[in-house]
């Protein structure tokens, strides 16, 4: 599978480097294989059905199971249910994830118009 690099303009970013990346849209694009948040470029090993994509954005996400997904919704529906959405309370450790992956966050990579690509 080919490895391209796509260099960015200085932005934050969570990528540090074995994350299965996304093109906007959803596209599976492949994994960062090396990343340069300092010198602004990222290496992507890309899936063979993507070798010719070339995106204008880079979303890792996380998948999690629908058995956490329902523990968590159960678990904020009792909250609601006991103390209310206007009671000003903050959510106990009982309402919110109990652990990072149960949090999805998209990590985008924005490169914009600065984004260029070469072969690796």
């Amino acid at each position: 599978m080919p490895v391209h690099r796509y260099r960015f303009p200085p932005q934050e970013t969570e990528f540090r480097g074995g994350e299965d990346v996304h093109a906007v849209g959803g596209a599976k694009l492949g994994r960062v294989e090396d990343i340069s948040i300092r010198e602004g470029w990222v290496d992507i090993k890309k899936r063979r059905d993507a070798a010719d994509l070339d995106p204008e954005a880079l979303f890792a996400f996380s998948e999690i199971s629908t058995s956490v997904l329902a523990d968590a919704l159960l678990r904020l529906g009792e909250y609601v249910a006991d103390y209310g959405l206007e009671s000003g309370r903050a959510l106990s450790s009982g309402a919110r994830p109990s652990h990072p992956a149960q949090t999805a966050h998209p990590r985008p990579a924005t490169p914009g118009r600065g984004w260029t690509c070469s072969w690796h």
